[in-house]
């Protein structure tokens, strides 16, 4: 083998290794990207579900939506609205007949996708990383509470 032949399979051979390494993180990339941008807006949550908490006693389910009973029409409605900037605003609250009765819950924190199935939650400054699923119109994620020991599971549509 002559040197021209040498150099043309090691040219040849990191064109293949740079090749790769690049194509994969691209790939990465748009996965990350895609899902921020599917993320961003505001999404109705539909379900909070906790499960495994230290004290059972803290083991519910949050079902969200409307219901009349006695012809008094009751929604509960919970909303969290993630920016492009990476922070997210949430409310909670219930009405009776279209008004509100007791406290609005309010508050904010922040996000982070890290990559298709993990991101970072802090909500009022409570982080925890978080296994998501996501569509275009509907949204899951799930982590554990520190504080109580439960696994918090939240459903969302758009």
């Amino acid at each position: 083998m002559d040197l021209k032949e040498i150099m043309l399979f090691i040219v040849l051979g990191l064109m293949t290794f740079s090749s790769c390494k690049q194509d994969d993180t691209v790939a990465g990339n748009n996965v990350i990207e895609e899902n921020k941008a599917k993320l961003v807006g505001t999404w109705n949550a539909t379900e909070i579900l906790d499960t495994g908490c230290t004290d059972p006693a803290d083991n519910e389910t949050q079902t969200f939506g409307c219901e009349t009973v006695n012809g008094v029409e009751t929604c509960s409605t919970g909303t969290f609205t993630f920016a492009a900037d990476g922070t997210l605003t949430f409310s909670f609250s219930t009405t009776e007949d279209g008004i509100i009765v007791g406290e609005t819950e309010e508050g904010g924190g922040t996000w982070e996708i890290i990559d298709a199935t993990q991101m970072t939650l802090c909500l009022e400054g409570d982080c925890t990383n978080e296994t998501y699923t996501l569509t275009d119109n509907s949204f899951t994620t799930t982590g554990t509470d520190t504080e109580f020991g439960c696994t918090t599971t939240i459903t969302a549509t758009k």
